[in-house]
């Protein structure tokens, strides 16, 4: 495969993810700015929530049309909504209106990433497939490091609505998409690399392979909504110790995400020595590390360390997600398998602010909601390492 389709496919999936999060930085100033508005401080938080829901929606029905053959439609689609309701926050005005710019924002996310993980799949196969997948957890690591750097220093620099130009960046992506890719045959006779027709391809999924796609989808709701407690939260946990600059805030989650594109990166290299379930044991057991020093931190340099683990955490959690769900599902219900994945995903990224605004809201409310964010880490640490084992037993 050519080298201009995986630029192609990574520059998408580094827009993805972490997208929502461009403009975590700038939450206080945003809160500041639309003060008047009743239960601001949650309500701005739900500006990182809502797309979340909305991928979570609209991915399902991405993964349908990634089905029926309209792949490469979909992601330049999706591209072009991204840039025209990413970038609402310069030029509208009510905090409302805001809100409904990023459901539409949600919705094409999802179909970016949708498309551009199914496109991945059916393009590579085997280890370049593995090396994909951790390109591609690396490349959205650093997506977010760059956008979320730029924009806690934009805030800073010219105001709340700075930010929002950096979602501009899908626009040179779309002539590409539509001169460079091309839509696998659409009657999946053969495999779109090799031209073998694999018989699985066209049998129904059984029962047990279904089961693995809900453990996933169940592992990816709970990491993704214990890592994002750091974006929607942190901003307002440093500004509660005293550390006020947007700037701060941005390096802090900016370092999260380039620790993770390392981990994403190591993710192939773990995966020739060991099962799924031991990656997430390694991942969970960071996090759990990670959120649990975070609860106890008082001070910026130890904090940020803190955060450093969990990024690792995420960074390598969830490309090995995707690669387990490639690996699953055969190719007929890929775009559904991975639809259902994504929207575990960010589902779990709207369902963290609400489910942590009740401790959030108090007095070390952060701090008590960030140990027990460790301690559902650790649980799962447990739980895949004695799954693991069994396995192994079992095998044996």
């Amino acid at each position: 495969m050519s080298l201009a389709v995986k630029a192609i496919l990574l520059y998408a999936c580094s827009l993805t993810v972490m997208s929502i999060a461009t403009i975590s930085p700038s939450l206080p100033r945003i809160a500041e700015a639309f003060h008047r508005v009743p239960n601001v401080e949650f309500l701005t938080k739900m500006l990182l929530g809502i797309p979340a829901l909305c991928i979570a929606l609209g991915a399902p029905l991405a993964g349908v049309m990634v089905d029926n053959g309209h792949r490469k439609a979909l992601l330049a689609g999706s591209l072009a909504l991204y840039a025209l309701a990413g970038t609402s926050g310069l030029y509208l005005s009510t905090l409302p209106q805001l809100l409904a710019a990023r459901i539409v924002l949600g919705l094409a996310i999802a179909g970016i990433m949708t498309a551009a993980q199914t496109l991945i799949a059916d393009y590579f196969e085997g280890e370049e497939r593995n090396r994909m997948m951790g390109l591609q957890g690396a490349f959205t690591a650093l997506g977010g490091v760059v956008l979320i750097a730029m924009a806690g220093f934009a805030a800073d620099a010219w105001g709340w609505r700075a930010p929002f130009w950096l979602y501009a960046a899908s626009l040179p992506l779309l002539p590409a998409v539509l001169v460079v890719l091309r839509e696998p045959p659409q009657d999946r006779k053969q495999d779109y690399n090799t031209g073998i027709a694999p018989v699985r391809y066209a049998t129904a999924r059984t029962m047990p392979e279904w089961g693995v796609i809900g453990l996933i989808c169940m592992t990816t709701f709970i990491g993704m909504a214990a890592y994002y407690t750091l974006p929607t939260q942190l901003p307002f946990y440093l500004q509660a110790l005293g550390t006020t600059e947007s700037a701060k805030a941005g390096v802090a989650l900016a370092s999260a995400n380039l620790v993770g594109g390392v981990a994403s990166l190591l993710m192939p290299v773990l995966k020739h020595r060991l099962d799924f379930r031991w990656l997430c044991v390694i991942a969970f057991c960071s996090c759990a590390v990670g959120f649990g020093a975070l609860s106890l931190a008082r001070t910026y340099v130890v904090i940020v360390g803190c955060v450093l683990l969990s990024g690792f955490a995420v960074g390598l959690l969830m490309p090995t997600m995707k690669l387990w769900t490639m690996n699953t599902a055969s190719l007929a219900v890929r775009g559904k398998a991975l639809g259902a994945m994504t929207a575990a995903m960010f589902l779990g990224q709207f369902c963290s602010p609400i489910m942590a605004q009740p401790l959030a809201q108090h007095h070390q409310g952060i701090a008590l909601l960030y140990g027990i964010v460790g301690v559902v880490a650790f649980a799962l640490t447990c739980g895949f390492a004695a799954t693991a084992v069994f396995q192994e037993l079992f095998q044996e």
